[in-house]
């Protein structure tokens, strides 16, 4: 899967198309086929630059072998496969790519959840919402952010200025322009002291003060 930067060299390809003349959209799926644009429409090509989708959506998420692919036509998002049969009708304001089998869609002015055939499992409700990550998803209500599970309770009440996704069982949430982490049980486990902070990855964390920045571990001990 290929960058724009990548496809400007590959113009001696025995294909029918210019593709210097498209913009590729990266991929990290795992699936051999690209999301092109070209005078503001999109479509989808196998790695051999094989139409798969002709290019007649006004945007298009990233194809998935399996799971439906969010297309917008119009002002109006749905759901395609890469044959571009429709499987989701047509009638959604945003939607997003699947993750976790749930995707996140917006009717009416409010965000909820769908599963892979389409049937609303998080009613809309809320005022912006996120990719579910670690079996949670970021989500807004109102002006604070909080935490929901698959059934739409929440882990992590809206209460918070931002927040970020959970990973390793920690997110990052934030009051008054500091940062600090809660617990997949809403617990603020690392205090919110720090201006600035990343995930977890392998049980650590970095972060910093107006002094210094180092990595902490879940329990919020600095690491030498």
């Amino acid at each position: 899967l290929f960058t724009t930067t990548d496809m400007k060299h590959w113009t001696e390809h025995k294909s029918p198309l210019h593709v210097d003349e498209f913009k590729w959209q990266n991929s990290h799926a795992a699936f051999a086929a690209h999301v092109a644009e070209k005078d503001g429409k999109y479509g989808l090509f196998d790695k051999d630059f094989n139409v798969l989708i002709p290019m007649i959506y006004d945007n298009m998420g990233l194809p998935h072998p399996v799971n439906p692919t969010p297309a917008q036509m119009g002002d109006k998002w749905g759901y395609i496969n890469y044959r571009n049969e429709p499987l989701i009708d047509f009638k959604f304001d945003d939607a997003d790519s699947f993750t976790e089998d749930v995707a996140f869609v917006k009717i009416d002015g409010k965000y909820g959840y769908i599963n892979t055939n389409g049937e609303m499992v998080i009613a809309p409700q809320f005022d912006d919402a996120n990719a579910f990550s670690d079996g949670a998803a970021v989500v807004m209500l109102g002006d604070k952010w909080g935490h929901i599970n698959h059934t739409g309770e929440w882990i992590v009440e809206p209460k918070y200025d931002n927040a970020e996704n959970f990973n390793e069982g920690m997110a990052a949430v934030m009051k008054a322009d500091l940062w600090g982490f809660v617990d997949m049980t809403g617990k603020e486990v690392i205090p919110i002291i720090y201006e600035e902070v990343s995930l977890f990855y392998d049980g650590k964390a970095r972060v910093e003060t107006d002094e210094e920045v180092f990595y902490i571990d879940k329990s919020g001990k600095i690491i030498e």
